[in-house]
């Protein structure tokens, strides 16, 4: 399938936030992947830690040398909290974001993102 799957487990706090996405990029780096499934379903809802995960993600943008896919999976409260006043799907230099609810969207997006590459 070529993506790379993150699943949270538990909470997070933000150290915990930065050393996973660290990880993620160097699987990716690792397995020369773009297409991320981050799963947040098991993560509870922290303003704190998704502001500063969004602020992650966005600086990512600028250390990704391919234009990455990411499709979070999340908790219909947890979709609704989050994207409240935010689009969908972002679109960075380097990055595309799209938000689900259903995991089996969230791979046939990634799966037709591969298909126009």
């Amino acid at each position: 399938m070529k993506v790379l799957f993150c699943r949270w487990q538990h909470d997070a706090d933000l150290i915990q936030v930065a050393e996973g996405y660290q990880a993620v990029l160097e699987l990716a780096k690792t397995y020369q992947t773009n297409f991320w499934l981050q799963d947040l379903r098991k993560r509870s809802y922290s303003d704190k830690a998704f502001a500063f995960e969004k602020d992650l993600v966005l600086a990512l943008d600028k250390t990704l040398s391919i234009h990455t896919y990411i499709a979070y999976l999340m908790l219909p409260l947890q979709k609704e909290l989050i994207t409240k006043g935010t689009p969908l799907v972002r679109t960075n230099n380097n990055l595309t974001i799209r938000y689900f609810i259903n995991e089996h969207d969230a791979l046939l997006w990634l799966e037709r993102k591969q298909q126009n590459i």
